[in-house]
């Protein structure tokens, strides 16, 4: 065949709009302008452009998808282009030469991978349209087939040579597509053939759509690491951890220990005080081995860093009155319930107590002196909860640690000497 020009290409394709426009066949869906064709109406019209245009069937039914693109008409896939691909529609044989489409032609493609057209799209393949070609959204074909659980398009387009660790704008690839639409059989298919990028995007899948711990240990086992950061943060095992994700967790952890890693198990536990504490979590970390002894690098123990860590999510700074607080409250009783020491201090002597002064938090004071909190219990600079909590003026803390068995409370301080105030913490609101 000659190789066209630019001129010949757009006079031959203007030759056959006008031919197909003047036909009685194009006045018919002409008048039907953002409508609904059935199968059967569909069908005729392809076998009526095929007589037409003097072409192949395929041909005729991607010149119909173009114009019903832009006449806002859908229509209903004919059931034998969206079965297996051991139909017709098989991979392209020899090497095709890639060539530009146009940006009709590309919406007439996009359109019949959205509508699980395989014997379109496998026209357009063996007419050099390039698989890799990103459209809305930075989606390849192979990932508007997978987002939108188009089984048997997936297959052919990965017969056909798309890349299947190709990403998305959203760092979706079509194995996590596939997580998230629980289809086993593509995530049978493509599982063997992703690397390792796109098998850690898998784990944040799994944690998300809450997948079976079984194919948690296939992504894990295959390559992807519960503790990687190439792709977004937190990693995957730490979303776990504040999602509460218990089986999954317990999964990450096992194989790790398994394959002689540390789970950094420490670590996790002061993760899980960051956000919204799960009493199964704690037992999990627990059972896994994780010291109830834990210090992190300033000293705090776990009951003073899930105080420390009491942000109630950013979502309401003010009120306490809240899911979150209530189980940072059932935390702190859990954790004291466990043998922790109430009254620990970290290198600069400041306990639990200092640090729920340091927040100005009445009820997880309350909780503390309830559970046994020493309120004259000094620091480095020698100074009580009670003592901080007269210099920052608060009252209502004031009142309660008195009543605790505090020592009298200084009379508020005008100006107190900064060099014997503690620094400032590491909780968004902590304050001495």
């Amino acid at each position: 065949m000659a190789i066209l020009t630019i001129e010949d290409f757009n006079r031959q394709a203007a030759g056959d709009l006008l031919r197909i426009t003047r036909s009685e066949t194009f006045q018919r869906i002409f008048v039907r302008q953002n409508s609904n064709l059935t199968q059967s109406e569909f069908e005729q019209l392809v076998e009526e452009f095929t007589g037409h245009l003097n072409c192949s069937a395929a041909q005729g039914e991607a010149f119909l998808v173009l114009m019903l693109h832009y006449l806002g008409i859908k229509y209903e896939p004919n059931p034998a282009t969206v079965q297996s691909v051991s139909s017709p529609a098989t991979a392209p044989q020899g090497i095709i030469t890639k060539r530009e489409f146009s940006k009709d032609e590309k919406r007439a493609f996009l359109e019949a991978v959205k509508q699980a057209k395989v014997e379109t799209v496998a026209t357009f393949v063996q007419q050099g349209y390039d698989l890799e070609t990103k459209h809305r959204n930075k989606k390849t074909a192979l990932l508007v087939a997978a987002s939108e659980n188009k089984s048997a398009l997936v297959e052919y387009l990965i017969s056909a040579g798309a890349d299947v660790n190709a990403e998305d704008s959203e760092n979706e690839t079509a194995l996590s597509y596939s997580i998230i639409n629980r289809n086993e059989k593509l995530i049978e298919l493509i599982l063997p053939k992703s690397n390792v990028r796109s098998l850690d995007i898998a784990l944040y899948a799994c944690n998300r759509n809450d997948a079976d711990p079984a194919l948690v240990r296939k992504i894990v086992e295959a390559g992807g690491d519960p503790y990687s950061q190439k792709v977004w943060i937190p990693s995957p095992i730490m979303q776990a951890v504040n999602t509460g994700k218990v089986g999954i967790l317990d999964t990450y952890i096992t194989i790790l220990k398994a394959n002689g890693r540390p789970a950094e198990l420490g670590n996790l536990m002061e993760e899980l005080l960051k956000w919204y504490p799960k009493n199964a979590v704690y037992h999990l970390l627990i059972r896994h081995g994780a010291e109830k002894t834990y210090q992190d690098g300033t000293g705090r123990n776990l009951i003073s860093l899930a105080i420390t860590y009491n942000d109630i999510m950013l979502e309401d700074i003010t009120s306490l009155d809240t899911y979150a607080e209530q189980e940072r409250l059932a935390m702190i009783t859990l954790l004291v319930q466990e043998g922790m020491d109430i009254n620990q201090g970290d290198y600069m002597g400041r306990t639990p107590l200092h640090y729920a002064i340091g927040e100005n938090n009445p009820t997880i004071a309350s909780l503390l002196l309830k559970l046994g909190a020493n309120p004259n219990q000094q620091d480095v600079y020698q100074k009580s909860p009670l003592q901080y909590a007269t210099e920052k003026r608060y009252k209502e803390l004031v009142t309660i640690l008195s009543r605790a068995g505090g020592n009298t409370a200084q009379e508020f301080v005008q100006d107190a000497d900064a060099g014997n105030i503690a620094p400032a913490s590491v909780g968004r609101k902590i304050s001495f």
